[in-house]
């Protein structure tokens, strides 16, 4: 019987120590709240531009040149893989 007491005292004893030491624990203070470095720009409410939406949208849809330059850059010049001709075209 004392043996097996003897193997139980080191974890009765690590018991105690893990309790003793968390209610030695003082309970920290709360993180302070984050402050917003752009709440005083921020507007509360935003306004929207509906005329300046509409004009972006315009140019994008009926005067846009997206087409002719991916048109430009892959039948021109084609892919660029590294080490390449069309690599050395497309930096020059």
């Amino acid at each position: 019987m004392p043996v097996k007491m003897l193997r139980l005292s080191p974890a009765i004893f690590l018991a105690a120590a893990l309790v003793l030491h968390a209610a030695d624990k003082k309970a920290s203070a709360p993180a302070p709240a984050a402050v917003d470095p752009y709440a005083e720009v921020q507007p509360a409410t935003e306004t929207l531009d509906l005329n300046m939406y509409q004009r972006i949208r315009e140019e994008g849809f009926n005067h846009s040149h997206v087409m002719e330059f991916g048109s430009a850059l892959m039948d021109g010049i084609g892919p660029r893989l590294t080490g390449s001709p069309n690599l050395a075209k497309a930096n020059a």
